[in-house]
């Protein structure tokens, strides 16, 4: 039975994805957008660029895949449209996808990223941008698995509610 998985990491900004890889990556190589573009431009996002960033991240999946490798993917994947390129590398080898939804809060993640150093910070109306757009990992196919972090049921309803109360309150403005 063939353990090679394709691991697509989902939530906001800050939510704590890099976090869980660091805890569960086992052997699987990690292929971060984030990580491309600092090694060549120095800093986090560069908008010109992104296309290259996008291909050359799918390159380095395809070619780890094909080299055997489990491989997870360290990006917010906010939408289908983003999911949906990496679950095809891994239909067309055969493989299950797995995704990871790590459910933080839009204030904590928020929070998070004002701790963050100079350099990694986003503006706050990214992130809420991200909120505002993502769309929840919803898949019936029996090759994706989706694990929510947290699972445990009261745990997820107290922190993980992306549309806080003063959050919405401060988008009635």
């Amino acid at each position: 039975m063939n353990k090679q998985t394709l691991t697509i990491m989902t939530g906001l900004a800050r939510c704590g994805k890099s976090t869980w890889i660091s805890k569960n990556k086992k052997d699987a190589v990690v292929v971060s957008p984030d990580d491309i573009r600092a090694t060549i431009f120095g800093h986090q996002f560069y908008l010109d660029a992104e296309g290259f960033i996008w291909a050359f991240a799918e390159s380095m999946a395809k070619l780890l895949l094909d080299q055997g490798k489990s491989v997870i993917i360290d990006a917010t994947s906010i939408n289908d449209f983003s999911r949906n390129k990496f679950i095809s590398i891994a239909r067309k080898r055969g493989l299950k996808t797995k995704i990871v939804w790590i459910k933080t809060s839009l204030v904590e993640c928020k929070r998070r990223n004002n701790k963050s150093p100079e350099g990694k910070k986003l503006p706050d109306d990214v992130i809420d941008r991200m909120a505002m757009n993502f769309e929840d990992p919803v898949y019936s196919d029996k090759d994706i698995e989706i694990i929510e972090v947290p699972k445990d049921k009261y745990k997820r309803a107290r922190m993980c509610n992306y549309y806080d109360e003063e959050i919405l309150n401060g988008r009635k403005n």
